[in-house]
């Protein structure tokens, strides 16, 4: 059984658009993650990129070579773009929200709704029926990861760049964010700790400063999702609600 509640603050701190990426990790948490290197016979274009969507943020650098935004059909999945490659990061808001984010990153849809919004405006210059065929192929050697089936967390096809078509696990998950990317070593990591300090900022707001429908138990968990739907994070109530830069809702899980 859940309830519903709708959360409205009037922020007064930076949004996200006006963040100052960082390169080097703010946070220690492990994110959920997933990283797709194309074969040998693709690339990506990223000139192209700024037609995918004229409302995209790029919260890349000026100066790096990826592209760098959050999904449309997810928001709380960040997307890396790179000549060679996707990689996919879950969004979460604290070391145990990853942990628990991680057990049930099924993200196939995202993966292919992405790869699918890049070949429509030519990143990716095969056709459409290319891209959904080749897309399709990746997620279900993802899926079937030998020892590690189903989840997407840690998992890389073609780890290695050296043209194999087969998915594998990143181990230990602590090199991943360097593994991810290669040569940014912990760019993207970094970034994600940016944009997410930005978004889900851990400045706290009095309970009674918002209306509840009844009293709440300390330590009942609640799941937070933005106003179209797309889940944010999990949290544990402690008396008050992390301050947000937009109106969230908010579903406590009444066990």
């Amino acid at each position: 059984m859940f309830f519903l509640l709708v959360v409205l603050i009037i922020p007064t701190f930076l949004f996200a658009q006006d963040c100052e990426v960082k390169s080097y990790r703010l946070l220690d948490m492990m994110y959920p993650s997933t990283e797709i290197n194309l074969l040998d016979d693709y690339s990506l274009d990223l000139s192209k990129m700024p037609d995918v969507s004229n409302e995209m943020k790029n919260y890349s650098t000026s100066e790096a070579d990826y592209w760098a935004y959050l999904s449309p059909s997810d928001s709380s999945i960040m997307v890396f773009v790179l000549e060679d490659g996707m990689k996919f990061f879950g969004i979460c808001s604290s070391k145990e929200d990853c942990d628990n984010k991680s057990k049930d990153f099924f993200i196939r849809d995202v993966i292919i709704d992405e790869f699918n919004r890049l070949q429509s405006v030519g990143v990716f210059a095969g056709t459409a029926r290319e891209a959904d065929s080749l897309i399709h192929h990746i997620v279900d050697k993802i899926e079937n990861t030998p020892y590690a089936p189903t989840a997407y967390d840690a998992k890389s096809y073609n780890l290695r760049r050296q043209n194999e078509d087969v998915a594998e696990m990143i181990v230990p998950k602590s090199s991943f964010c360097s593994n991810l990317g290669g040569k940014y070593d912990g760019q993207l990591c970094g970034l994600i700790d940016t944009v997410r300090q930005c978004i889900l900022v851990s400045d706290k707001v009095q309970p009674q400063q918002i209306l509840t429908p009844r009293k709440i138990k300390m330590g009942k968990q609640y799941r937070i999702f933005d106003l179209n739907g797309n889940f944010i994070g999990t949290e544990t109530w402690q008396g008050a609600f992390p301050k947000y830069s937009f109106p969230v809702v908010i579903r406590f899980i009444d066990r």
